[in-house]
């Protein structure tokens, strides 16, 4: 490889308007998010958190050292599970010996980059997982590359190039022009790995590049208008990373961005993760989105931009021990300068195709009470029949449930239509997807329609309740003419879900899971779990029930242990519960309210 000037020339615009601009990949390794001279800086950095970060770095890396590479082995249709440990063997072993120049790490890292390197394909047909081995290789190759022999750099370029790139050159792929997370990680894997061999292909680089600049924006309306993301926190990880990795690696290899930072609420976003986060330190799990929160190497660069160190610091701290496979980055893009203080709110909204609303009664605080419920549709990527569910913490315990999705490849092997999300499909008589494992009202027990839709009607962060209200009609009609559902907090850390209707044609229940132990006394309900307690006073019930949710409803259905759900069924027009924790001693009492008047 030569160490001439690589120039890429790029015809940017829509229509209406095009313009030329040309970008200069520096010819000099490392030319990806870090500097030779910036590793050397951060091999030294006293400060706490580099420490932190670096121990980590050179733990993960020593815990694989001496062992066999990473076997290659498909689950079902993907690939993708071993490409992502593959990923993070080599980013860690490539950090750590850019860090410490020792050579167990380097002999590792060319060990499983020459073994990625070897297979005969990347498995195109599932292809996140040519992503995932294009950003990996590309990685490895561009810091490491003054240590690679010519054969190396040769075998390893070739399989980035005909293995990765020239697979996604076709425009006809689907995700090219997607609007969910594919587009992301596709369009992001590609193009690092294209800045990290440029001088290969610069035409394919060029190519890459400009698709990537006009197609990336397509998806990002999912951060519209607030910083909210449609498919859940943790899907929320997965896309933005890539787009971050993109940006950055741009930056780092160009000095351009091509604007793919500007896309409305994308700059916002990190504060949904903040906000998506419980007390307790997990997820709000709603839709795909499970519940397992990991130290996200992203939030650092976000926080880095805005200046806040404060968070970046906290997000080592919490969680530091479950990183995420881009865990190299976090220290790259970890910086201790310029930090603001920002007081978050206690109360937020994100608006959106899937709006969702928290309430919380305290921050840095795990007993806190919590509630996150959500609108949107059951026709978003990844959602499920959910609109309208919440899930609840207080004490230290998360009392009412998401269970997240199921893993797809256990359904797709038992045959079922996964991905067909039509009115009436098999996806939506899968348990965690479809109703009945969700805190949702239910009309007659229909199903919710999958283009109905719950708008966030109405939300109030101050006054004497701060609290959401969402109009989740659409996903009622025909069986009621109105459907809306409240949430709040009170001051005194209490919980109010309440749900009002008109014109219903069938019988009206409400539904709660849980996995706590549940004592029923007439209308009266507590629930009891790792030596708390929430107490569930009800208004507008005519009984109650638990049910045993914990067995499979289908053969391909998994079964999910201690699972309960409380049935209340209802009458009038109006149903109120009440989450009372146990740690409080004298609840203050609630009047019964409208929602049109709550706060009032």
């Amino acid at each position: 490889m030569s160490a001439r000037k690589i120039v890429i020339a790029l015809a940017l615009g829509g229509s209406a308007q095009v313009y030329a601009q040309r970008l200069e990949v520096k010819s000099e390794h490392p030319r990806l998010f870090a500097s030779a001279a910036q590793w050397a800086t951060l091999s030294t950095a006293s400060d706490p958190t580099s420490v932190k970060l670096r121990s980590a770095i050179l733990n993960r890396a020593d815990k694989v050292c001496g062992r066999p590479p990473v076997k290659y082995i498909k689950v079902g249709r993907r690939l993708l599970g071993a490409m992502r440990q593959g990923q993070e063997r080599i980013l860690a072993l490539a950090a750590a010996f850019r860090l410490q120049a020792t050579q167990k790490y380097l002999d590792q890292a060319v060990l499983e980059m020459r073994t990625l390197a070897s297979l005969p394909d990347w498995n195109p047909s599932h292809f996140l997982d040519v992503a995932e081995g294009t950003f990996g290789l590309g990685v490895g190759y561009d810091w490491l590359y003054p240590q690679l022999s010519l054969d190396d750099r040769q075998l390893i370029a070739a399989a980035i190039h005909d293995k990765g790139l020239l697979e996604g050159k076709s425009d006809k792929l689907w995700w090219v022009r997607g609007k969910n997370n594919w587009n992301q990680v596709c369009h992001g894997g590609l193009v690092v790995g294209a800045l990290a061999i440029a001088e290969r292909d610069p035409e394919l680089t060029a190519f890459l590049v400009q698709r990537a600049a006009q197609c990336v924006p397509i998806c990002n309306f999912s951060y519209a208008p607030d910083g909210g993301y449609a498919e859940g926190p943790a899907y929320w990880g997965y896309g933005t990373s890539f787009q971050v990795l993109l940006i950055d690696a741009l930056k780092t290899a160009t000095g351009q961005t091509l604007q793919l930072e500007s896309s409305p609420g994308f700059m916002d976003s990190a504060e949904y993760i903040t906000q998506t986060t419980t007390p307790t330190g997990r997820f709000y799990s709603y839709s795909d989105s499970g519940d397992g929160r990991e130290m996200l190497a992203a939030l650092l660069w976000f926080y880095r931009a805005a200046h806040r160190s404060d968070s970046a610091r906290e997000e080592v701290n919490r969680y530091l021990a479950k990183a995420d496979r881009f865990l190299p980055l976090a220290l790259v893009w970890w910086s201790p300068t310029n930090a603001k203080t920002t007081q978050e709110p206690l109360h937020r909204r994100f608006r959106g195709e899937v709006p969702i609303a928290v309430h919380r009664s305290a921050w840095n605080d795990p007993k806190a009470s919590y509630i996150a419920a959500k609108g949107g549709t059951a026709s978003a990527s990844h959602a499920h029949m959910d609109v309208g569910s919440f899930i609840v913490e207080a004490d230290g315990v998360r009392w009412a449930l998401d269970l997240g999705s199921q893993d797809y490849n256990s359904l797709e092997q038992a045959g079922v239509d996964l991905w067909n999300s039509k009115d009436g499909s098999q996806r939506w008589d899968v348990f965690r997807i479809g109703p009945d494992s969700h805190n949702i009202l239910r009309i007659g027990n229909h199903p919710q329609p999958v283009k109905g839709r719950g708008e966030i009607l109405s939300h109030t962060d101050s006054g004497p309740l701060p609290h959401t209200v969402f109009d989740i009609s659409g996903v009622y009609a025909p069986y009621a003419t109105s459907v809306m559902r409240g949430i709040a907090i009170t001051s005194d850390a209490q919980i109010v879900i309440q749900d009002e209707w008109r014109g219903a044609t069938e019988p009206v229940t409400f539904q709660w899971l849980t996995r706590a132990s549940v004592e029923v006394n007439g209308l009266e309900v507590t629930l009891n779990d790792k030596g708390q307690s929430l107490k569930l006073l009800s208004h507008g019930a005519s009984s109650v029930s638990v049910e045993d949710a914990s067995a499979p409803v289908h053969s391909y259905d998994i079964a999910n242990p201690g699972l309960k759900r409380i049935v209340y069924k209802l009458q009038g027009s109006l149903f109120r519960l009440v989450g009372v924790p146990g740690s409080l001693a004298q609840p203050i009492p609630l009047p019964i309210q409208r929602l049109a008047d709550w706060g009032r």
